[in-house]
């Protein structure tokens, strides 16, 4: 199983960690770790997660939801 780590940048919506997890789970990616701070009126998310699917079908779906501003791969 590979494992990746996404830093996402979203605009201050209460919604928007639940819509990510939801697109996660639902592209075959187990989250086994999450940081979430406030910066500037925008969340910082750090996720850590694992699949043997490719990582740019889930960053393609995240990057349609309206509230994301930035993703980051490390």
């Amino acid at each position: 199983m590979n494992s990746y780590q996404l830093n996402i940048q979203a605009a201050q919506e209460s919604t928007v960690l639940e819509r990510i997890l939801q697109v996660s789970r639902y592209r075959g990616f187990d989250v086994v770790g999450a940081d979430m701070t406030l910066e500037n009126s925008h969340w910082q998310i750090k996720l850590v997660l694992e699949s043997d699917k490719c990582l740019s079908k889930l960053t393609t779906q995240l990057q349609k939801i309206v509230d994301i501003e930035q993703i980051e791969r490390f």
